[in-house]
């Protein structure tokens, strides 16, 4: 019997538009009436998770990957990089050769080059947006996209997932610095690959495990929802493991099953045709 379900946010929760569907606030309370939890499971931090997710008040929360966990809206985990590795990037030269950018609980930090492919990245996501439906999208939407990077405090700020675009050859030589970590996403950008990292045992499969653990749960008891490659290990982690249509097709040989888009009620529809609703 299904007893939790993990949930991520981007492109799961909420659709492609960036809007949460109506069918998501019926799953929500036919869990809770079921005693089945509800858990986010999101890359984003939890500074930068959006003001309509939060207004849904789920208690259990995997924020950053899986480097700040929540559970019955109580922090049982958080873990960063150590300073040590921090230190090196600022120092070797990387920031002012490649886009990179830093995040933290608080905040992103990106230099010029990191903030001008996210920014084109942006405007490409909302093409096929209405003017409502970016409006919606930026009454909600936390990241900021500034070149910001020289406002970090090394001794202030911990950080918990590093993004580079740069060549193969430049992420080796930080791997041999920063042995310490697991890759979590890697893409193509024009001629450069994209690397997203996070401190090992800060993903989200390991976070999947703390939080039943915590809540005396076991594998066969667990479900999840995602779209993306970083939702791999949680998919690895959970008895049944759900696939968004639209998500990332290196996903979807770890799926147990493919449901439809979140604009199309993709989770609700899962849910019913399992009975677990």
């Amino acid at each position: 019997m299904i007893k939790i379900i993990f949930i991520d946010i981007d492109g799961t929760l909420k659709d492609r538009f960036a809007r949460i569907p109506q069918s998501i606030y019926e799953v929500i309370a036919l869990c809770k009436q079921k005693g089945i939890h509800v858990c986010l499971c999101t890359g984003r931090s939890v500074s930068m998770i959006q003001e309509d997710v939060k207004q849904l008040s789920i208690a259990n929360m995997i924020a950053g990957g899986g480097n700040y966990i929540v559970v019955n809206g109580n922090k049982i985990f958080q873990d960063s990089f150590a300073q040590e590795e921090i230190e090196y990037i600022l120092s070797c030269g990387i920031v002012d050769k490649e886009a990179l950018f830093f995040e933290s609980n608080e905040e992103v930090f990106m230099n010029k080059k990191a903030k001008e492919i996210l920014v084109t990245m942006n405007k490409k996501m909302m093409e096929d947006m209405t003017q409502e439906q970016k409006q919606y999208y930026h009454a909600n939407e936390k990241i900021v996209y500034e070149e910001n990077l020289h406002t970090f405090c090394k001794t202030f700020h911990r950080i918990h997932k590093i993004g580079i675009w740069c060549e193969e050859k430049t992420f080796a030589c930080i791997c041999e610095k920063i042995r310490n970590y697991q890759l979590v996403q890697k893409s193509c950008w024009g001629n450069l690959n994209y690397y997203e990292f996070v401190k090992c045992g800060c993903d989200k499969g390991s976070a999947v495990q703390k939080v039943m653990s915590h809540l005396g749960l076991t594998k066969d008891m667990s479900m999840c929802f995602g779209n993306g490659q970083n939702d791999i290990t949680m998919f690895q982690q959970c008895s049944i493991a759900v696939a968004m249509e639209d998500g990332d097709e290196q996903l979807k040989p770890y799926a147990s099953s493919v449901c439809e888009a979140a604009h199309e009620d993709g989770i609700f529809k899962e849910l019913r045709r399992r009975k677990i609703i």
